[in-house]
């Protein structure tokens, strides 16, 4: 009886180191589950705060990026529209002028200059919906329709003051009518 009393206190010796060695690896297990959720908590609350941060920085950017580009807009519409006022006085000084001259180049020229004139004008408009991403091409559509119309421009002021430029006719000299020649005229046999 002393045997079975002696394995009988083991077995409970032993079932109580199970259990508790259970417990323990229980509450290991628990305690490194609660440590797991408390680092990804912590993860997602630093990676929350990175996005915010990232969000704002982003949301500065596209701040300036659209003031810088109305600036840009501005600038460049207010110097097209200076130069348009320039040159409109310029086409209403060649208006006054042309009244004087029934140049049939002059009217071909001055409709020319008109339909530059819109273009730049419709160009404005194009620089209104401009992005950063193409408002450099609109900046050099502007220009180039500019020249274009300056260059109309100073071509319509040579044929009114007879200097000629591309289309006129050649042979005049301020002062002639079209047509008439200037200079030397044919030579015609002398007569004895």
């Amino acid at each position: 009886m002393t045997r079975n009393l002696i394995f009988v206190t083991a077995g409970l010796i032993i079932a109580a180191g199970c259990e508790n060695r259970a417990e323990r690896e229980r509450a290991q297990a628990e305690q490194a589950q609660q440590s797991a959720t408390e680092k990804a908590t912590e993860a997602q609350r630093e990676a929350n705060e990175k996005i915010a941060k990232a969000q704002r920085e982003a949301a500065e950017q596209q701040g300036k990026a659209t003031e810088t580009l109305i600036k840009e807009r501005n600038n460049v519409r207010e110097k097209t529209q200076k130069e348009l006022a320039d040159i409109d006085k310029k086409i209403a000084e060649l208006r006054q002028g042309e009244t004087k001259t029934k140049n049939i180049d002059v009217e071909t020229v001055r409709r020319d200059v008109e339909a530059r004139r819109d273009a730049v004008r419709a160009d404005l408009q194009h620089l209104d919906s401009a992005t950063p991403q193409n408002v450099d091409d609109v900046k050099s559509m502007i220009d180039r329709d500019m020249d274009a119309l300056k260059k109309a421009v100073d071509d319509w002021s040579g044929k009114m003051k007879g200097k000629g430029g591309p289309g006129t006719q050649t042979g005049t000299q301020p002062g002639t009518q079209p047509g008439t020649h200037t200079g030397t005229q044919p030579s015609t046999p002398k007569q004895r």
